[in-house]
């Protein structure tokens, strides 16, 4: 795929695991004001194509779990967290794009609209090997992510900053990567380097030295156990430079195998676990778990934060299909509008969710549906990747320039004006 230079990236890092069973409840921390209780929307519209109702049935039903599961043992009130989205012009699957001055300039619009809707932070995914040395021009991505972190915390933003192997190979990135000159060994050596010096030179508020360690190795081929991974996150956390008050944090998506993310809260240094929220499954079984690692994340006096979310459109059966959630028909379909009023739904849980927990920092990753969705039509359903990128990135690109929001974009601002902006 080529380099996107019209609009907003599309990568979402997702693979799938078995269900694990439920830890018993327990209640969770709730804070001040209350927020206004999310819509539900359970029965499909005339806008909804009949090939689509079923599914708009069952992710109706999800949400609802998810937002019963909430709202027990939760008073309503909302917290002070950080509300923010993916800095999509700024993600490092886009490659050389990123050093053009097009690019800049795309970046400070983005970041006007998104402080205009109330954003109060964003994410940026520098991902391996684009910093490592001898990597064709290094020092001129490290110089974009130090210039737009910089920027960021200049207009108050809280930066978030997720590391990870570049999606190489997939059409999701333009960048390329032979991983059979690597071995297991020295790819994680050379993201922990990567990592150390983000830490140093860039200076983002958090820093997540690793989430969906399944996705790694999906887009590497590299196998690498649980315990591999939990020495790689404490040898990181020993030799991290704190000295620009970075916090430092690691997780997993809710849908990958636990056995990852069990080393994690009882880890000195750690200062929060940090989750990918995308499919929920029957019942938001996914949910459920979400909550119960923010019990145990509290137990352990650590952090929360969410820095990928977005409602994965999928029949539980499809979750269980292949062992990665990468599927291009699946992620293709969160380009049609007729979704939006799901999506809202969703986005309202995800924040009486970040509520409920006590959460830092709580982000959605389709930033480009905050501007531009495609109508469903014959001449749209069955377009190819490529293409459907290709138009959403343009009409995304064109309202971001105007300042146009999408209905969807129009209520997340909402929302936030009801929470008082930031």
């Amino acid at each position: 795929m080529v380099v996107l230079l019209l609009g907003l990236l599309c990568i979402v890092a997702c693979s799938a695991a078995r269900p694990q069973p439920p830890l018993p409840s327990t209640s969770l921390p709730a804070t001040s004001e209350a927020q206004p209780a999310a819509p539900s929307r359970s029965e499909p519209t005339t806008d909804v194509p009949v090939e689509w109702r079923a599914l708009y049935q069952e992710l109706s039903a999800e949400l609802k779990a998810f937002e019963d599961m909430v709202r027990e043992g939760w008073d309503g009130r909302q917290s002070g967290v950080i509300i923010a989205v993916e800095l999509a012009y700024a993600n490092g699957n886009a490659g050389e794009w990123l050093l053009s001055q097009q690019a800049w300039e795309y970046n400070l619009v983005l970041l006007d609209r998104l402080q205009e809707m109330g954003v109060g932070g964003v994410v940026i995914a520098i991902k391996f090997p684009l910093l490592e040395p001898g990597f064709p021009r290094s020092a001129e991505y490290l110089k974009f992510f130090k210039d737009i972190t910089a920027e960021c915390h200049r207009r108050g933003l809280r930066v978030l900053v997720e590391g990870g192997a570049v999606f190489s190979g997939t059409p999701y990135s333009s960048v390329y990567v032979d991983w059979s000159k690597y071995t297991a060994e020295s790819f994680i050596k050379g993201l922990q380097s990567e990592l150390l010096l983000i830490a140093r030179e860039v200076k983002p508020d958090y820093l997540n030295l690793t989430n969906e360690p399944v996705t790694q190795q999906w887009l590497t081929g590299f196998r690498i156990l649980p315990a591999r991974w939990n020495s790689f996150v404490a040898d990181t956390l020993q030799r991290i430079d704190r000295s620009g008050g970075v916090l430092v944090g690691a997780g997993i998506g809710t849908w990958e195998p636990e056995e990852y993310i069990e080393g994690l809260f009882g880890m000195p240094g750690l200062d929060y676990i940090d989750l990918h929220i995308y499919p929920l499954n029957k019942g938001a079984l996914y949910i459920e778990r979400a909550l119960q690692y923010a019990r145990r994340a509290k137990a352990a006096e650590k952090r929360l934060t969410v820095s990928e979310s977005w409602l994965w459109k999928a029949m539980p059966n499809e979750l269980g299909a292949t062992e990665a959630l990468g599927d291009e028909k699946i992620m293709n379909r969160d380009a049609y509008s007729f979704w939006e009023p799901l999506d809202m739904w969703f986005i309202r849980n995800m924040v009486a969710l970040a509520d409920a927990a006590g959460m830092d920092f709580v982000s959605f990753f389709w930033t480009r549906s905050f501007f531009a969705y495609l109508e469903y039509s014959a001449a749209t359903k069955n377009l190819p990747t490529a293409e459907i990128n290709r138009m959403l990135n343009q009409g995304g690109l064109r309202n971001v320039l105007s300042g146009t929001l999408s209905p969807l974009g129009r209520d997340f601002a909402e929302l936030l004006r009801q929470r008082g902006g930031k």
